[in-house]
């Protein structure tokens, strides 16, 4: 299971943003707003987009697992199908359908805002949003590292599931879901704090653009 705590202290850590500045930053440009930055607020809501459902589809495939309670003498067809997908690695299929590019930010950021900031927002506003932008530039590579883990997780825990039903081991099959769920308790909630921040930004930036 410490593997699986790992890679969602990795995942939930990607927005775990400085509130106390980043968030005061982002408001700041919100309302400072106009037509010549209009291309990055469109740019800048549609790759906060990509990347949310990057990570809902990460945490989708991590329910799939989850929620799974057997009860003897027979299996569910549907549980049974998720354990055969998700032992032979189709949850990194999923997520990959999900995938979005941070590294798109970065983009936005030096072609759309840098030379504009300045003369929008304070100097300390400005140098918040430009560590913002840097450090989500990496955040790309930390979601693709963060889904190979889950799926390699999904993968191996799928077939040991499968092993003990296939012995009659319900009881312990149902243990190792069970400490899975308690292990992953806290690291999705930090993660769903995360998406929360992210979404109210990518709508923000949306209706900004179509505002201008």
């Amino acid at each position: 299971m410490s593997l699986l705590r790992a890679t969602l202290d990795i995942t939930g850590s990607i927005f775990r943003l400085d509130y106390s500045g980043t968030v005061d930053a982002l408001d700041q440009l919100l309302s400072a707003l106009g037509p010549e930055v209009h291309p990055a607020a469109e740019k800048l809501g549609e790759a906060l987009t990509e990347i949310d459902k990057m990570l809902s589809a990460l945490d989708a495939e991590l329910v799939r697992f989850l929620v799974l309670d057997f009860r003897p003498p027979e299996i569910p067809r549907d549980d049974l199908k998720t354990l055969i997908e998700l032992s032979a690695g189709q949850a990194m299929v999923n997520i990959e359908e999900a995938r979005g590019h941070c590294s798109r930010i970065e983009v936005i950021y030096d072609v759309h805002l840098k030379r504009w900031l300045p003369n929008m927002i304070s100097s300390q506003d400005s140098a918040a949003l430009e560590d913002m932008f840097k450090s989500m530039h990496d955040a790309d590579m930390s979601v693709i590292h963060s889904a190979d883990q889950v799926n390699e997780f999904l993968t191996q825990n799928a077939e040991a599931v499968l092993q003990l039903l296939a012995a009659d081991q319900f009881a312990d099959a149902n243990a190792l879901v069970v400490e899975a769920r308690d292990n992953t308790l806290a690291s999705r909630r930090a993660l769903f704090q995360g998406m929360a921040v992210l979404r109210r930004y990518e709508s923000a930036f949306i209706r900004a653009a179509q505002a201008i």
